[in-house]
């Protein structure tokens, strides 16, 4: 959990903390707007990498979805 927190962005709001009970107090002090901000910060980021994998399976399931969505595209317009 602390790493999954840590991984989140969870670190840009309060500095590194020794323990799970520690960080989640810390946590607990964050103001609900500051925490919105982050979230909403951190989705936009994400979305920038949204297609970008080091995973030869998961691009290929990547390329494999967007061909599908291209057929369907084309097979929508019609001739």
């Amino acid at each position: 959990m602390r790493r999954l927190l840590h991984r989140a962005g969870a670190w840009e709001l309060i500095p590194p903390l020794d323990s799970l009970p520690e960080t989640v107090a810390a946590l607990r002090q964050v103001e609900s707007d500051e925490l919105v901000k982050e979230q909403y910060r951190l989705r936009t980021h994400r979305a920038r990498f949204r297609l970008h994998t080091r995973s030869v399976k998961q691009s290929r399931r990547q390329l494999n979805q967007l061909v599908r969505r291209w057929t369907a595209l084309s097979a929508a317009r019609g001739p």
